[in-house]
């Protein structure tokens, strides 16, 4: 980029500022960008370097690990060359180790020895089995596939977990792991106890004895719950009902809702008074020439639209007339005129407001009659968008209303659609 383009687009970027320095510091900033990207590019070309280097060697003794049983082929590809050759590339296969009997037979003793651990997951051994074991079909290290059976069945599903655990007598379970390597079998006998819960058949008894000591006690005012229960201490209470629980979860939701609530209250009270102040405007002109061309000033216009306010008592409050009995009190204790009609157009903030308070004040400075015509074409305007703003609050009502019409509609035509229909059964 030019360097005077450059300065001329940096000093309308950052206003106020040098624009030499901004673009000595943007060449700066620049350049240590670049630099590190090539730093960076640098290092990682080397480092890739020394990965390929690495991963082209091989042992001193030329040895490639094969892999475990039950992994499949490898195809391997390398590059040899002799004394005086170039390198020429070579491919092949390399199947997985294949193990004779013997060596079976050791790894399947140590695979049996270490299996009980591997299914027992959260119980604490196979004697005390209370949860679902994990029947593995391999594991890691051993070149088996293990399959299993167990007796009796209907207790422990293929995969280790529990059937029908509800029973209350403990159940004593055979289980049967078939190592399997290619044409290769062997066993492994497993027993393992599945103990029941006994806290249903507490509640039973207790629910029991319960039963028969509340008819043996019909006779009296008052039943007594048992203090023990099979040598062990009972204590009593009524289920919580987490009231408090519930009230302070609806309380931190609730706070929430109501600040939005109260915020939304002021909007619409924001929104009110804004479409009451555009719907005032028009009466509030008329009023004002009505009382020019009577020979009042603006000053006594304003002071005696303030009283006819007064002396009426309203249901709302309107607040034309509220913004102007303020800045008639503001006038009377001493503020200038015009910053008074000035406060007046700030304060209900609409346009039709602010040119008014603009014309009030122009009057001041010029004098003569010509603001009665001005006024009088401010209040035709008016009338017009008043006009306006009516057809669009009838356009919106009219769609408001479209959906109780079309659900009215529906009403209808059930009251006429289903006595029709009951007239044509036979």
């Amino acid at each position: 980029m030019n360097r005077e383009k450059l300065r001329k687009q940096l000093s309308q970027l950052y206003i106020g500022q040098a624009p030499e320095k901004l673009v000595k510091e943007y060449y700066k900033k620049k350049h240590k960008e670049i630099f590190l990207i090539i730093v960076a590019g640098v290092t990682l070309i080397l480092l890739c370097f020394i990965k390929d280097l690495n991963d082209s060697a091989l042992e001193r003794d030329y040895g490639i690990s094969r892999n475990e049983a039950g992994e499949g082929k490898e195809n391997i590809r390398l590059q040899f060359k002799t004394e005086e050759g170039e390198w020429q590339e070579i491919a092949f296969d390399l199947y997985p180790k294949i193990y004779s009997e013997e060596e079976l037979e050791i790894l399947f003793l140590k695979a049996s020895n270490a299996l009980e651990e591997s299914i027992k997951k959260d119980n604490k051994s196979l004697k005390e089995v209370t949860s679902d074991l994990e029947f593995i079909e391999e594991m890691e290290g051993y070149p088996f596939v293990i399959q299993w059976t167990s007796t009796p069945e209907g207790f422990i599903d293929e995969k280790g977990h529990l059937i029908d655990i509800n029973k209350s007598v403990d159940e004593i379970i055979k289980l049967k792991a078939v190592f399997i390597y290619e044409d290769w079998k062997k066993e492994k006998l497993l027993t393992s106890r599945i103990v029941r819960e006994e806290a249903q058949d507490v509640v039973t008894a207790l629910e029991q004895q319960l039963k028969v000591e509340e008819s043996d006690t019909r006779d009296s005012n008052r039943f007594y719950l048992p203090k023990a229960f099979e040598n062990k201490i009972l204590q009593w209470r009524h289920p919580p009902e987490h009231r408090a629980l519930v009230l302070g979860i609806l309380f931190v939701f609730l706070i929430p809702f109501i600040a939005y609530e109260k915020d939304k209250e002021i909007q619409n009270c924001m929104a009110k008074r804004r479409e009451q102040l555009q719907d005032s405007f028009p009466e509030f002109i008329t009023k004002l020439i009505l009382l020019l061309e009577a020979g009042l000033s603006i000053r006594a216009a304003m002071f005696h639209m303030v009283e006819d306010y007064r002396k009426v008592s309203h249901r709302d409050k309107i607040y034309l007339y509220e913004e102007l009995s303020y800045i008639c009190r503001q006038i009377k204790n001493g503020m200038p005129e015009k910053e008074g009609y000035e406060l007046l157009g700030k304060r209900c903030s609409l346009p039709c407001y602010k040119k008014m308070s603009g014309m009030l004040i122009q009057h001041l400075y010029k004098g003569g009659n010509h603001i009665l015509e001005e006024l009088k074409n401010e209040a035709i305007k008016a009338g017009e968008e008043q006009k306006r703003i009516m057809q669009k609050k009838g356009e919106e009502m009219g769609t408001k209303l479209l959906f109780p019409m079309i659900l009215m509609l529906g009403i209808v035509m059930v009251f006429i659609m289903v006595p029709a229909l009951f007239s044509f059964q036979i």
